[in-house]
């Protein structure tokens, strides 16, 4: 059975979730220790974001840029709060402090994509590719320019017909503009709830394209 996070336990300045498992006939909770270290936060990770460590590998990089540390934006830093025992990230230039990841829209935007997202918007291209003017369209919004990488310029192609996650829905707002929101959440945005998948997206494509392959050595003169 899957283990529920019950109390925290402190292990030096760092707090680790302590797990309990359910006894398989309901009538007693069995201790199974404590579980410290990276797998702890690991566990805690997937959870925060619903994703499964034994089925969900494809979406294992998730959590383990969350428990790195290593992946956080530049300016952001990630501390154990002495009240309530919970990890939150501040940035240091701004002094802004939050309790989220600061790319936990960038995850829940893959998750989404990876759970059903991709397939509707290779759906949707088929039915309508984007045209040359919607591209450039996006890519100004996204302050994009035509002339970066091909790998760039795909996302920028896809964030043309990205798809509304669950819950979210496209209106008019009262100046005509296009905005979305979601009822259930009573959220509104003149964004596209993507919008921060698609610009990181972007930015990790930038970085994977600047790395320039090594040159492989030239091969030894032939003796004469």
């Amino acid at each position: 059975m899957a283990p529920t996070a019950s109390q925290l336990y402190p292990i030096g300045e760092r707090y680790f979730p302590v797990f309990k498992l359910n006894h398989p006939q309901g009538e007693k909770r069995s201790p199974v220790g404590i579980l410290v270290g990276r797998q702890a936060l690991r566990i805690a990770a997937a959870a925060q974001y619903g994703i499964e460590l034994e089925r969900d590998t494809d979406l294992l990089w998730i959590v383990e840029e969350v428990v790195s540390m290593k992946t956080l934006p530049d300016g952001w830093t990630a501390y154990t709060d002495q009240g309530t025992k919970r990890t939150f990230y501040n940035h240091k230039q701004s002094g802004k402090s939050i309790w989220e990841h600061p790319l936990s829209d960038f995850y829940r935007g893959a998750i989404f994509m990876a759970r059903g997202g991709t397939e509707t918007l290779l759906g949707t291209e088929e039915e309508n590719p984007p045209t040359p003017d919607e591209v450039e369209a996006m890519a100004e919004y996204m302050d994009i320019q035509i002339s970066e990488p091909a790998e760039v310029l795909d996302v920028v192609r896809q964030a043309v017909n990205a798809p509304l996650p669950p819950g979210w829905e496209e209106y008019l707002d009262e100046q005509g503009d296009t905005a979305f929101r979601n009822p259930k959440l009573k959220k509104s945005s003149t964004e596209h709830p993507l919008d921060k998948y698609f610009l990181e997206l972007v930015e990790r494509r930038r970085q994977e394209a600047s790395v320039v392959p090594k040159t492989p050595p030239s091969p030894a003169p032939k003796s004469q």
